[in-house]
């Protein structure tokens, strides 16, 4: 599972949430989604309820950018790819 889990609040616009999860690879994440259980989703339909508007909450992924290439690394990679890894 995440290994830290947070909740802003947009101070320019009060109401409006971002939640984050940081787990160990993009690996570990999807195996978050498999494990879902009746009880997680239960909880997740129970948040959701609190949200006002007439489209879903937005759902993006970020992941860290590679700073560092050894010269053997090859040209960078996509984003996109480094994810499917």
């Amino acid at each position: 599972g995440a290994f830290t889990w947070g909740l802003f609040e947009d101070a320019a616009e009060p109401g409006r949430f971002l939640e984050y999860f940081m787990e160990a690879s993009w690996a570990e994440h999807l195996r978050h989604h498999a494990r879902v259980t009746q009880s997680d989703r239960q909880l997740h339909e129970a948040a959701r309820a609190f949200h006002v508007g007439n489209t879903p909450p937005a759902v993006t992924h970020f992941i860290p950018p590679r700073v560092c290439r050894l010269p053997d690394e090859g040209p960078e990679e996509s984003a996109e790819a480094r994810a499917r890894s």
